[in-house]
Parts: structure tokens; C-alpha cells; sequence
């Protein structure tokens, strides 16, 4: 049988690692190879989004190590990675609610999508100035201007009373001292920098003569500028919080539900806190990041694997 590939997927880092995951789990089940679809250095507000090679951004032999099919040139056949990552999340979700995650196939090849060697040394390095800093938390603040008019035009009407749909800083920073108080070090925070309304310097401000709390950015852990591409920074962003040792964010973002899918697949142990949660509080996840859905990923009594 022929190799197989997936169009370019025009969504977010994770969205695109979840739809590579199911393309090879695909191959595998099919007994094809694949050929590796090139990623999107996605931006939303963007007409275009240029390519890039896996090998750009990932370590491609940490893949190929795990994935237990053949990489290959070309393909006769592509998959639509849309559906992809749509089956391949409703196939995670149901193996946490069958007790069975940590057996799911995908966790391995998520695990094994690590940063290019260069770029994993950069990481390496922000990880150690935070916690020199005294920092613990990882929170992705989802308050861009693309994600508010997401939260608007599609989810409010739908969820808008049973979640705290906040695109404000500040009232996330209450949400964070009210669960962790106030003496927690300073937040890392992730985020879309272009996206902002403001600058980082003005949200941190914002942010430290409202609540106290001190917020930092991966501009504020590395030397000699940030990574040059948006998928770079994304992955940057993405392995800060999947390595912290707490982390924050609305289980509506697949970037957070990964991070914490991810840290697990790779034997960590960092809680994770939703800040969508209804009440002045952050509600624990309990569901190592299969679920979008509030309630299912924050369900109790579900037993740690």
C-alpha cells in the first residue's frame, strides 16, 4: 500500500501535533508510510502561512524512533487533518473515560515531539532563569484579540453561564491568588504576543499595581532575541508550560489541554488549574488534558494513572 500524508493544517501548534499523531497512528494501522505534511507557521489575523519542515522545528529522529512506520519523500494519498485531530481527540477522550489514557498510543508519539536540538538548549535554559527567578506557575493567558472575538462569536451564547469566559488579565491574576495566594513567585506567562492589545511591559504593569502579582515573559528568561518563526516561539511557549511544575489555563484552548496531555505522556506531575471555571477560583483538572469540556476535565473522583 502507498504512503499517505495530511494537507497542511491552517490552526495552532497543537491542533497540527494532534493531526500528525493521528496521521501516524493511521499509517500504522494500515501498514503504510508517511510522508511528513509540512507545518504552518499559523497566525490568525495572517492571509498567508509560510511552511515549514518538521525537522525545522522538531527533532525528527525522537519521532521516528517511536513511531513504528517508515518516513518517506511523497505519499498517493492525503488525509484532511481537520478530521484527524477531531478523532483523534474524541479517541483520547474516551480512553480517559475508560481508565485506559495511559495506554493510548498517541502518548508516546505526542512525548516524542520534542524542539530541534538548538531551540530545546534555548528552553533548557529560560526553565533554569525562572526558577532561579523563584517561579513555579505556567499560565497561558488567553487574552488576545483573535480569541476574544472567538469567545464572542461562537462560544458565549453556548457557554457564556456556565463558564467564566475572561479575556482579562487581571481578573485571571485575582483567580490565581485566590487559589495559590499571594506569595507564589512570579507567573510565566504564554501567550500570542502579537495578538495583544497592549504590549507585555503594559499587561505585566496592569497586572502588578492591580493584584501584586508579578508576571514574566519568555522575552524576560532568554539572551539574544526570541525565536525567529511563529511556530518556534509557539513550541517555545509550549515546552515552558508542559515542563512547569503548575500550570494554568481554559480547557477551551488545545494548547493547554496538550501541555498537560503531553507532560503526562512524558512522566510528569504538574497539576494543572483551569481559570474557566466558574467562581473566583481556579477548579483543578483531573483529567491529564483529554478533555475540552470543563466539566469532564475537571470531574472528581477520577483516579490518577
Amino acid at each position: 500500500m502507498g504512503a499517505i500524508t495530511a494537507a497542511p493544517f491552517a490552526a495552532g501548534l497543537s491542533n497540527q501535533k494532534l493531526a500528525l499523531a493521528a496521521l501516524v497512528l493511521a499509517a500504522r494501522a494500515e501498514g503504510r508510510a508517511v510522508a511528513l505534511p509540512s507545518l504552518l507557521d499559523f497566525e490568525p489575523e495572517a492571509a498567508h502561512h509560510p511552511n515549514r519542515p518538521y525537522r525545522e522545528i522538531f527533532d525528527l529522529g525522537a519521532l521516528e524512533a517511536v513511531a513504528q512506520v517508515a518516513f518517506v519523500p511523497s505519499a498517493q494519498a492525503c488525509r484532511d487533518p481537520a478530521s484527524l485531530f477531531r478523532a483523534l481527540m474524541a479517541d483520547i477522550g474516551a480512553a480517559q473515560e475508560k481508565g485506559a489514557l495511559a495506554q493510548h498510543p498517541a502518548l508516546a508519539l505526542l512525548a516524542a515531539m520534542c524542539p530541534e536540538r538548538t531551540l530545546c538548549v534555548r528552553i533548557e535554559e529560560a526553565r533554569r532563569r525562572f526558577r532561579e527567578h523563584g517561579g513555579r506557575i505556567v499560565c497561558q493567558m488567553r487574552v488576545e484579540s483573535d480569541w476574544a472575538n472567538y469567545l464572542g462569536s461562537r462560544l458565549v451564547d453556548r457557554l457564556g453561564a456556565t463558564q467564566d469566559l475572561t479575556v482579562d488579565p487581571i481578573a485571571i491574576a485575582q483567580k490565581l491568588i485566590v487559589s495559590f495566594g499571594r506569595d507564589i513567585g512570579p507567573v510565566l506567562v504564554t501567550c500570542d504576543m502579537k495578538g495583544l492589545s497592549t504590549t507585555p511591559e503594559a499587561l505585566a504593569e496592569a497586572v502588578i499595581r492591580a493584584t501584586g502579582l508579578r508576571l514574566l515573559f519568555k522575552h524576560d528568561l532568554v539572551d539574544g532575541g526570541l525565536p525567529s518563526t511563529p511556530l518556534a516561539a509557539s513550541l517555545f511557549d509550549f515546552e515552558l508550560m508542559a515542563g512547569a511544575g503548575q500550570m494554568v489555563g481554559t480547557t477551551l484552548s488545545s494548547f493547554f489541554c496538550l501541555a498537560s496531555l503531553t507532560c503526562f505522556a512524558r512522566g510528569g506531575s504538574a497539576e494543572a488549574w483551569a481559570y474557566n471555571a466558574p467562581g473566583p477560583a481556579l477548579l483543578k483538572r483531573t483529567d491529564k488534558g483529554a478533555f475540552a469540556n470543563l466539566q469532564r476535565a475537571t470531574a472528581p473522583g477520577r483516579s490518577a494513572e
